[in-house]
């Protein structure tokens, strides 16, 4: 029998996704913060991102993948080291966001879960794909940090599908209310969102672990971003804050998708903060008060003023506040 012998120009094709992933990966440096003996936050230079892991007897439980299939193979290996296990039950995305999901096809054994929009979310994301030369494809990989506030830009990094290798993994149990699962010793509480920082939040709560994980919704000592999502759904915002934060089961650590870790305390200045904006920004609106005037009535100093320092410059250039009034506003003009 004769062998064909392989072209070498069909070999390093073959093996360049591999060989670009491992060179991005020192760029990654990956850290890990240990919140109980079976909970983990994973950390990386790359957008300042953060992934969050629990061991639980019938394996790991990951929420969210990363930035491309590299960082996720150096989160992947940092976890088997640490826990010591090389099986993952449940990978659970917050949303659609590319920083949030490129990763997932690092972990084939698991069962994919996300809000019943995230697909969809996932599709829009990768037909409205830009900036593909290599400077590009290079940023792409490596990543560029964040400030530690406020989430990367909005997708302009993410890999097509079939590009370098990756590959588009939807999830493939979704949530439209609330789930709970348990994994072994592990009880997983999931709440879906209607409208907040996407169409497809989740907010994930270990409750027996006193952890929640929150996507991009909340950062820390930053006030939340009502405003980007039309019509944003606040109401069920709150509703979903009061199931997590009531009860004997409350979460001191908080995970959001970047930055520093939200103490649980801060999370209920958060809820606060959206429950009394909707509430007498609505009353106003209802009352035929203008946006401007709503803006200029409720200056956060004197409407919240345990939140003063929480207030940020948007990417737009205008006050998160201002932005926040403003977002509410519109909402009740839906209604």
């Amino acid at each position: 029998m004769v062998k064909k012998r392989i072209p070498g120009a069909v070999i390093i094709l073959l093996l360049l996704p591999r060989f670009i992933y491992a060179q991005a990966e020192k760029y990654f440096n990956i850290r890990l913060h240990a919140l109980s003996d079976h909970a983990v936050v994973v950390s990386g230079s790359s957008f300042n991102t953060n992934q969050l892991a629990v061991r639980s007897e019938e394996g790991i439980i990951l929420i969210d993948t990363g930035i491309s299939p590299g960082y996720a193979a150096a989160v992947r290996d940092s976890l088997e080291a640490h826990f010591g296990t090389k099986t993952f039950k449940y990978v659970i995305n917050t949303h659609h966001h590319w920083d949030h999901v490129q990763g997932n096809q690092v972990f084939p054994e698991a069962v994919f879960i996300g809000h019943r929009r995230c697909e969809s979310g996932m599709h829009r994301q990768n037909d409205r794909r830009t900036g593909r030369d290599a400077g590009a494809l290079r940023i792409r990989l490596e990543g560029k940090p964040s400030p530690d506030s406020l989430p990367p830009p909005p997708p302009s990094h993410i890999l097509t599908d079939g590009e370098l290798g990756f590959q588009l993994i939807p999830p493939g149990l979704t949530v439209s209310a609330r789930l709970r699962i348990r994994s072994g010793d592990i009880d997983i509480l999931i709440f879906a969102l209607n409208r907040f920082h996407t169409d497809n939040d989740l907010i994930v709560s270990f409750p027996k672990e006193g952890i929640a994980a929150t996507g991009d919704l909340f950062f820390h000592h930053a006030l939340p971003i009502i405003g980007a999502q039309r019509a944003a759904d606040a109401e069920r915002t709150v509703h979903v804050l009061d199931m997590i934060l009531a009860g004997p089961d409350f979460p001191e650590h908080v995970v959001p998708g970047h930055g520093a870790l939200i103490p649980g305390n801060e999370l209920l200045l958060h809820r606060a903060y959206i429950d009394k904006l909707w509430k007498d920004v609505r009353e106003a609106s209802i009352s035929g008060r203008t946006l401007q005037e709503c803006q200029q009535s409720f200056k956060l100093s004197v409407f919240f003023p345990e939140l003063t320092g929480f207030d940020q410059t948007s990417s737009a250039g205008g006050s998160l506040h201002a932005g926040n009034v403003k977002a509410v506003w519109n909402a009740c003009r839906f209604r």
